[in-house]
């Protein structure tokens, strides 16, 4: 121990060593921590940088969109060339799709093809990383610590994405290439661990043996005959999503309008992010009464209502409060549906990837879609009724998949069985 340190070099050698395991672990977390800090720089950044350089704000939304369009087609596309990889490859493709996307806004002028190839490539890339922490948790963690390492990983995404738009608008000020050279720092730095850390390797689960691949029809024939059995949880991801869609839209556009009436305007998005940096790491302690998915569901549907009726009856401090409360209710049931997601893809053996994507692509299909309907919304009936909105429909789907079925039935000979 440091309190117990003596001269003799000798001492430190009956210091208890970190397993390879261990190691891999921690060098996990750390690289995803400067990597989703130079995604934070990125996503502060890019419509910054592509409104200086468009015509209007269409074409704003437009390159920003086939972001989560490419990543759509990654979550159908992955798991269908690479249906049975680990944490270790996906990682590397992450950062090196990263890579090139900081590089190419970094080194290359920014015209508008340039952008959209950057925002094409920063969806691939983000949608690798998703695809590398379900696998990282499947090979290394425990199945009593799946929840709360999801709260670790939401955390640290959480801490990248307070701290970098700060960062980032220092860095802007300077010049609009700065933020991405930073990312390229960061991104370079994270792979530089994440190549530091394989010791594990050998303790590692290998990689399971796929007996072919899969083609596009029968990829999009495998998600089919999984959502027949999760319908209702696929539901609730997707309405939990486009919540954190409204308030990266709407709420922006809300702290604007609050501006006219309280000083408190610059809250909106602190009161919401804050319990995402804490509250995380607390959700496996509920899970020693109930269900993973019992948690997810009840806490959601809680700070759903409680947002939602916030936002039709508050304003100012009590707004903020009412944001804040449900935020905390929110940042309890994401770890936990992640978690019963990880859950379900530990059952489906080779077709584990398979769930990633279909995982993943609700929140592709949310980034898509949330937007117009935001934007749609916000302009009939005003910023703080659509956010009660995308609350309410929230409210609605956790109550439908807390009363759904509860037997889901999913496993990898059952999907083989159907045909797959």
């Amino acid at each position: 121990m440091r309190h117990r340190f003596k001269s003799h070099s000798r001492q430190f050698h009956h210091l208890p060593k970190l397993t390879a395991k261990s190691q891999m672990v921690t060098g996990y977390f750390v690289t995803i921590a400067f990597f989703y800090l130079a995604d934070g720089l990125i996503a502060y950044a890019m419509p910054i940088v592509i409104e200086a350089h468009s015509v209007n704000m269409m074409v704003v939304g437009v390159v920003l969109s086939l972001s989560s369009a490419a990543g759509f087609l990654t979550d159908i596309i992955f798991p269908e060339l690479f249906p049975t990889r680990g944490m270790r490859f996906y990682t590397r493709l992450a950062l090196g799709f990263a890579l090139i996307t900081a590089l190419t806004l970094f080194g290359l002028p920014h015209i508008l093809w340039v952008l959209a190839l950057g925002s094409v490539l920063w969806g691939a890339y983000y949608e690798a990383i998703s695809f590398s922490h379900f696998t990282f948790v499947h090979q290394l963690i425990p199945a009593k610590k799946h929840d709360s390492t999801w709260g670790w990983l939401e955390t640290i995404r959480s801490i990248g994405y307070v701290v970098a738009p700060l960062l980032g608008a220092f860095l802007l000020l300077q010049n609009n290439k700065h933020p991405f050279g930073v990312a390229l720092f960061f991104f370079l730095l994270a792979s530089g661990i994440f190549l530091g850390s394989r010791k594990a390797a050998r303790q590692m689960k290998p990689d399971l043996v796929a007996t072919e691949h899969q083609t596009f029809s029968q990829e999009l024939g495998i998600w089919r005959k999984i959502l027949r059995k999760i319908w209702h949880i696929y539901f609730f991801y997707f309405a939990l999503i486009m919540v954190d869609m409204a308030f990266w839209s709407v709420g922006i556009l809300l702290s604007v309008e609050m501006l006219e009436t309280s000083k408190l305007s610059s809250l909106v998005l602190p009161a919401y992010m804050v319990p995402f940096l804490i509250v995380p790491l607390f959700a496996s302690k509920l899970n020693l009464r109930w269900k993973k998915s019992q948690v997810a569901f009840v806490t959601a549907a809680l700070g759903a209502l409680l947002l939602a009726i916030g936002s039709i009856f508050s304003t100012g401090v009590l707004l903020i409060l009412a944001i804040f409360v449900a935020s905390i209710f929110l940042a309890l049931a994401t770890p936990e549906i992640q978690a019963v997601f990880q859950d379900y893809t530990e059952t489906l053996g080779i077709y584990g990837n398979d769930m990633v994507g279909l995982q993943r692509s609700a929140s592709s299909f949310a980034w898509i879609i949330g937007p117009l309907i935001a934007g749609a919304l916000s302009t009939l009936m005003g910023n703080q009724l659509t956010m009660s909105f995308f609350a309410f429909v929230l409210f609605i789907s956790a109550m439908i998949a807390y009363f759904g079925p509860k037997k889901i039935g999913l496993s990898q000979k059952g999907l083989q069985k159907s045909g797959v």
